[in-house]
């Protein structure tokens, strides 16, 4: 029965007839944003299997030669205006992340066999190759930061499609699997000691702590559980990102999205603080109930009502 909701809650977003036929607008009648999008699918509880497969070939119909693919914009004369993303990694990381919990849930093997070429195409032209000195991942060709929340779904995206080949026995799983975790380890470089936080790019100290980027970043180590594989550094530095999260004025009345995704990380901790349970019990008091895409995969993700 929820996942029936889910389904229903998607279809104002979805695009049923054209060249982009499967895909997910932002806003319905709005542009499709592939990121926003497939990052949206991701948070659900459960995939909605035969949609998302659907999305997942249009994306893979309009990747360009080059691995990446452009945002579109509906116009008025029916064509899509093509839109250039704000990075490239995390657009093919999200995708690998998608397409590898795809294959799980849905065991379609046949699927995977025949998208894996294009997958690997991506993931060798957007992050094996786009590796700094310092071990982060630029997030495009012509930015060269490496961005903290980037970087991590860039780690998340090459851990899952790593399994998934290890799994397949495919012969580029050792390879692809090579990256992971020295990524991990240059993504803790990214932590200050001086102020006990991570810095949310290579580009830019830490700075005031505003709702995005500086704290939203925060919450993105620990919730995907990135790993320098030394335990007890890890526990140290997503105990003082918990903390410069907790200094930080999250607000569902200016900033929801980023007011929901705290929400997320305060929710899936073991033992949240009491002013972390105080602000979980005020999102699901006054969180709005309705939205854009990003929106309703947050409450599905808190379990929240909608309408």
């Amino acid at each position: 029965m929820a996942l029936l909701l889910v389904i229903a809650l998607l279809m104002p977003f979805r695009i049923d007839a054209g060249p982009y036929a499967g895909a997910f607008r932002l806003a319905p009648g709005g542009a499709v944003n592939w990121y926003f999008a497939t990052t949206s699918l991701l948070r659900l509880r459960r995939l909605p299997l035969v949609e998302t497969r659907a999305y997942l070939n249009a994306y893979l119909a309009h990747v360009d030669p080059e691995g990446g693919i452009a945002d579109v914009l509906p116009m008025q004369t029916g064509i899509y205006a093509p839109i250039a993303p704000d990075s490239e990694d995390a657009y093919a990381a999200t995708i690998l992340s998608l397409a590898s919990r795809y294959r799980l849930e849905a065991h379609d093997n046949a699927w995977w066999q025949t998208s894996v070429p294009t997958l690997s195409a991506i993931a060798y032209a957007k992050l094996l190759t786009q590796f700094k000195q310092n071990g982060l991942i630029r997030a495009s060709k012509t930015d060269g930061t490496g961005y903290l929340m980037d970087n991590v779904e860039d780690y998340a995206g090459l851990r899952a499609f790593a399994s998934a080949l290890t799994e397949t026995h495919a012969s580029n799983a050792r390879y692809v699997t090579a990256f992971v975790a020295p990524l991990g380890i240059a993504i803790h470089g990214l932590y200050d000691e001086s102020v006990q936080a991570f810095r949310w790019s290579d580009s830019n100290p830490l700075g005031p702590l505003t709702p995005y980027p500086a704290c939203t970043a925060q919450l993105y180590p620990q919730l995907y559980s990135v790993t320098t594989g030394h335990l007890g550094r890890d526990l140290d530095h997503w105990a003082g990102a918990r903390h410069a999260a907790a200094r930080c004025h999250f607000s569902l009345d200016t900033g929801p999205h980023e007011a929901l995704f705290y929400a997320l990380f305060i929710s899936a901790l073991p033992e949240p603080s009491r002013s972390e349970a105080a602000f979980i019990a005020h999102v699901k008091m006054h969180a709005p109930r309705h939205g854009d895409l990003v929106t309703m995969s947050l409450l599905d993700a808190l379990g929240l009502p909608q309408k």
